[in-house]
């Protein structure tokens, strides 16, 4: 699988001429620009790997955007997790909410993106936490530290 810019577009293919012959059909119609080999797309590194002749890996990796999302939500020095939650939690509803909403909302929607993207794993777990984006507690949010 090959992965290649072309102005906004990017291609994935498995052959090197399926993509020659897609960019000059292109170039018949449009003015474009090959930017090579992708590197980068919505927050998400593209690596390619040869592992013989016949076989090749393309992964995707969201690393970068993991360490960012923790640096802005300041827990950049937290400890890995088993599980993205912890057994048998107990979140009430609650009345009032005890902490931020909007941090809280900002946490929930950057783990979102990840699921989206990336990390389904931890889908179950965002989806209860998100059930309280309109009155978070405390309980709440160290529940969400723990996701990530």
């Amino acid at each position: 699988m090959i992965a290649i810019y072309v102005d906004d577009f990017l291609l994935f293919l498995s052959n090197i001429s399926h993509i020659r012959t897609v960019k000059e059909n292109l170039k018949r119609h449009f003015e474009i620009k090959d930017l090579g080999e992708a590197k980068w797309i919505l927050h998400m590194k593209i690596e390619r790997t040869n592992i013989d002749d016949r076989m090749r890996k393309l992964t995707i990796s969201q690393e970068q955007y993991i360490e960012t999302i923790l640096e802005q939500h300041g827990i950049a020095d937290c400890k890995l997790a088993k599980t993205p939650m912890v057994a048998n939690l107990q979140l009430p509803t609650l009345i009032e909410a005890e902490i931020d909403i909007t941090e809280y909302q900002r946490c929930i929607g950057s783990l979102m993106y990840l699921i989206i993207c990336t990390c389904p794993d931890i889908a179950y777990s965002v989806g209860v936490l998100s059930h309280h984006v309109a009155c978070p507690g405390r309980t709440y949010m160290q529940a969400v530290k723990h996701v990530f």
